[in-house]
């Protein structure tokens, strides 16, 4: 009969992280990456587009869906 430490040994376990864990990370890495070298420039034009927008969502009523597309904000990314 064996002592205790005649057991086996146990495997040393690396620890990893799921794939989806791995592929969320570094997505969130480039976008991260994306936004520090992005330049924004506030044209009036497009802080007209957003103010109007906000006006509108400020309302508390849903946005039509009979208008064309960028009636609501119409600017260029």
């Amino acid at each position: 009969m064996g002592s205790m430490s005649d057991s086996l040994p146990i495997p040393q376990i690396q620890p990893s992280l799921p794939k989806q864990s791995r592929a969320s990370y570094n997505t969130a890495r480039e976008v991260e990456a994306r936004a520090r070298v992005t330049q924004t420039t506030e044209t009036p034009q497009f802080r007209k587009a957003l103010d109007r927008l906000n006006t509108v969502l400020d309302k508390d009523e849903p946005l039509r869906d009979d208008v064309p597309r960028g009636y609501y904000l119409n600017v260029e990314i």
